[in-house]
C-alpha cells in the first residue's frame, strides 16, 4: 500500500510540470524555462513518432494506446526537468531532479506500464535530443532571439507529424499539446519580453493566480466545446486549448494585471485627490 502511493505521488509529475512550467515562467528566469518549454512542447511531438518507428506493441498491463517504446511519460519528464537542471546548473536542483526521474522510472515500472527498456529508451531519447538542442540554443541567432528557436523546432515537427498514420492524430493528444504550444508560446514570449514588467513578491502570487484561473476557464470552455459538438474534430481542439493557454500564460496574464494594476493605481489617486479636496 506504502509503496502504491510512492509511486502513484511520482507518477502525477505532468501535474507537477505544468505547475512548474506556470509558476516557473511568472516568476522565474523566462528564458530559462521557454527553453525548456520548447524543448517539451518537441518531445511530446517526437514521442510519438518514435513509437510509430520502432512499433513495440503493447504487452499485458500497458495502459496505453498501441505501443509502449520509449516511454512518453517518462521522456516527456526526463525532457522537462532534464534540461531545466541544464539551465540552472544548480547542485542542489540537479540532484532534487535526479531524484525525481529516478521516482518517475521506477512507478512506471512498478505499476506495469513500463519496462526497463521503455524507460531507458525514452531516456536515451532525451539525451541525443539534448546534445542537438543545446548546439542549437548556443548559435548566436538563437541566443539573441529565443522565440525563433520554438519556430525551428515547430518546422523540424511538421514531416514527423505528416509521417505518423491517421489513428495517431486522434488517440495521441500529446502531439496536439506540442504543435499549441510550438505555435503561441513563441510569440507570447516575444510580446512578453517587450514589454517586460516587474512585479513585487505578492503581486507575482496575484499573477499566478490569475493564470490558473485563465487556464482552468480556457479548459471548462473546451470540455464545453466537445461536449456540445462532439463531432468536432479533436486535434484542432486540443491545439486551440493549448494556443489559448500558452498566449495567455506567456504573455495575457501579465498583460492584463498591469492593465487592472495601472487603473487601481489612478484609481487611488483620483480618491486621494477628493479626499484632500
Amino acid at each position: 500500500m506504502i509503496l502504491d502511493f510512492i509511486a502513484q505521488l511520482f507518477l502525477v509529475s505532468v501535474k507537477l510540470i505544468a505547475s512548474a512550467l506556470v509558476i516557473g515562467y511568472l516568476c522565474g528566469n523566462k528564458e530559462y524555462l521557454v527553453r525548456t518549454l520548447f524543448i517539451f512542447a518537441f518531445t511530446m511531438i517526437l514521442n510519438p513518432y518514435l513509437k510509430y518507428l520502432f512499433q513495440i506493441q503493447e504487452y499485458p498491463g500497458a495502459t496505453g494506446y498501441g505501443w509502449v517504446f520509449p516511454s512518453g511519460h517518462m521522456q516527456a519528464s526526463f525532457a522537462f526537468w532534464g534540461w531545466l537542471a541544464v539551465e540552472y546548473r544548480n547542485r542542489f536542483f540537479s540532484c532534487f531532479v535526479i531524484i525525481l526521474l529516478t521516482g518517475v522510472a521506477w512507478g512506471l515500472i512498478y505499476f506495469g506500464y513500463h519496462t526497463l527498456l521503455d524507460v531507458l529508451g525514452a531516456i536515451s531519447a532525451g539525451l541525443i535530443t539534448f546534445v542537438g538542442y543545446d548546439r542549437l540554443r548556443k548559435i548566436k541567432l538563437f541566443q539573441k532571439h529565443v522565440y525563433l528557436l520554438g519556430y525551428l523546432l515547430l518546422l523540424v515537427s511538421i514531416p514527423l507529424i505528416l509521417t505518423y498514420p491517421q489513428k495517431l492524430y486522434v488517440i495521441r493528444s500529446q502531439i496536439w499539446i506540442g504543435v499549441g504550444l510550438l505555435l503561441a508560446f513563441p510569440i507570447a514570449f516575444l510580446i512578453q519580453s517587450r514589454n517586460e514588467m516587474n512585479f513585487s513578491f505578492y503581486q507575482k502570487v496575484y499573477v499566478v493566480a490569475l493564470a490558473v484561473l485563465g487556464v482552468l476557464l480556457i479548459n471548462v470552455g473546451v470540455q464545453w466545446i466537445h461536449g456540445a459538438a462532439p463531432s468536432f474534430s479533436m486535434p484542432v481542439l486540443v491545439t486551440i486549448q493549448y494556443v489559448l493557454t500558452a498566449l495567455w500564460v506567456g504573455a495575457g496574464v501579465s498583460l492584463l494585471f498591469a492593465l487592472l494594476l495601472k487603473k487601481w493605481i489612478q484609481f487611488k489617486k483620483v480618491k486621494t485627490v477628493q479626499a484632500h479636496g
